[in-house]
This record gives C-alpha cells, sequence and structure tokens, in this order.
C-alpha cells in the first residue's frame, strides 16, 4: 500500500503526538514519583523526628525518676546514719546512767555497810561493858574480894578478868551469828522489794 504524501504527513504528525503523550506520560510519572519520594522523606523525616523527641522525653523522664530516686535514697541514708547516731548516743547515755547508778549504788551501799558496822561495834561495846561490869560484879560478890588479902586478890581479879574475858567472846560468837543471819534476811527482803 502506497501512502501518498498527506498521509504520511499525518502519519508522522500521529507518531509525534503519540511521542509527546508518552513522554508527557513520563514526565508525569516522574514528577508522582519525585513528589511522592519527597512526601514519603517528609513522613519519614517527621517520623524520625517525632521518634527522637520521644526518646528524648523518655530520657527525660528516665533521668529525673533516677534523679529522684538517687534523692530518696540519699536521704533515706542519711536517715539511717541520724538514727544509727541518735541510737549510739541514747546507748551511750543509758551506759552513762547506768555507770554512775551503779557508782552510787555501790556507795550506798559501803556507806550503809560502813553505817552497821559502826552500829554494830557500838552495839558490841556497850554490849562487853555491860556483861563484863555484871560479870566482875558477881565475881566480886561471891568472893567477897574484900576480904582477902591483896596478893590473892590480884590473882583472883586475874582469875576473873580472863574467865569474864571467855565468856564475853562466847557470847560474842553467838550475837555475831545472830546479827548476821538478821542482816542476811534483812538485804534479802531489800533486793525482793527493790525487783
Amino acid at each position: 500500500m502506497i501512502l501518498s504524501v498527506n498521509e504520511k504527513k499525518a502519519l508522522v504528525k500521529r507518531q509525534r503526538e503519540l511521542e509527546q503523550y508518552e513522554e508527557e506520560l513520563v514526565r508525569r510519572y516522574q514528577g508522582q514519583q519525585a513528589a511522592r519520594g519527597e512526601e514519603l522523606a517528609n513522613i519519614k523525616a517527621a517520623a524520625e523526628a517525632q521518634r527522637d523527641a520521644i526518646f528524648k522525653k523518655l530520657a527525660a523522664e528516665e533521668a529525673a525518676r533516677r534523679a529522684e530516686f538517687e534523692y530518696v535514697e540519699n536521704m533515706r541514708n542519711e536517715l539511717n546514719v541520724q538514727e544509727q547516731e541518735e541510737r549510739a548516743r541514747e546507748n551511750e547515755r543509758k551506759e552513762m546512767e547506768k555507770r554512775l547508778r551503779q557508782k552510787q549504788e555501790l556507795q550506798n551501799a559501803k556507806e550503809y555497810q560502813m553505817k552497821l558496822k559502826a552500829e554494830r561495834q557500838e552495839e558490841e561495846r556497850h554490849m562487853e561493858n555491860e556483861f563484863k561490869i555484871k560479870m566482875a560484879e558477881k565475881f566480886a560478890e561471891d568472893e567477897r574480894l574484900e576480904q582477902m588479902n591483896a596478893q590473892k586478890r590480884r590473882m583472883r581479879e586475874l582469875e576473873h578478868k580472863r574467865e569474864i574475858e571467855r565468856l564475853w567472846q562466847e557470847k560474842l560468837s553467838v550475837y555475831r551469828a545472830q546479827r548476821e543471819q538478821e542482816w542476811e534476811e534483812r538485804r534479802y527482803q531489800e533486793e525482793q522489794e527493790a525487783l
């Protein structure tokens, strides 16, 4: 089939239009792809920015939480140290009071024992004097010393003194045993009352 010149021109023109149309489609597609790529890049950048903001917020919250935890922990440790120091001071104060109280109790006990000893010695001296006087009077009456000669009287007086001393020591031993039992009973009663 042989085309005329006009038909050829028309065909060339149609072919050129098709090529232009295809090129236009390609340009549009490329433009759309570029816009799509830019949009995706913007979305990606926004997502990354949002993620970074979330990470920064979380990091700040974690730092704040950790700082608060450390602050509370430090305060707790300081409080524990203060409480330990206070307990140590309280224990030291109680120990000091205990030592002073024991010292005072020992002093009181010593003074009490000295008082009892002095009272006992005074009572024993008084008893000894009375006993020896009474026994001397009794022996003097029995022997009628005034009727004896001087030498015999002195010998009898020495015998009487030795006998009086022996009797007194016996009486004193019995008396001290009784008094010791009374003091033991009194100390036991005082200890029971103190409990």
